[in-house]
């Protein structure tokens, strides 16, 4: 509608400031996180510049730290929680559990950490020092 095109017509004139943040936000994380024992965070492509609308780590331990995190005031998200080819709009592919491995170990691993442009690099350092002292 008109009033929505309106308001994201006056945010699109930050996007790329916003985009940045989410990039040195990003690095602070991978920086922070590189070396911790049980968690994965997957590098983009040299030649990517991603946007990082989301920052998505891997763990075993993905329900327990959630918790612990949640417990500390600190909002996490699981935005990939069933493979899609175990979706139910899928369903008449004929797909089934085990048919596809890695996809399905990933939606059992995967936990979206904070990820919004105002999040201060303090608040980082106290997501990245919670998840270091939990699985460590």
């Amino acid at each position: 509608d008109t009033i929505q095109a309106a308001i994201l017509r006056a945010k699109l004139k930050h996007l790329d400031k916003w985009n940045e943040r989410r990039r040195e936000i990003a690095k602070r994380y991978i920086k922070n996180l590189r070396g911790v024992k049980g968690i994965e965070i997957k590098k983009p492509k040299e030649w990517a510049e991603p946007v990082y609308h989301l920052f998505v780590i891997e763990t075993e331990k993905r329900s327990e730290l959630q918790k612990e995190l949640s417990k500390n005031g600190i909002a996490t998200g699981i935005h990939y929680p069933i493979p899609l080819h175990l979706l139910k709009s899928f369903e008449d592919l004929g797909y089934r559990k085990g048919d596809f491995p890695v996809s399905e170990k990933c939606a059992e691993r995967v936990l979206s950490l904070p990820m919004f442009p105002e999040l201060k690099d303090e608040e980082v350092d106290r997501i990245c020092e919670i998840i270091a002292e939990f699985l460590s």
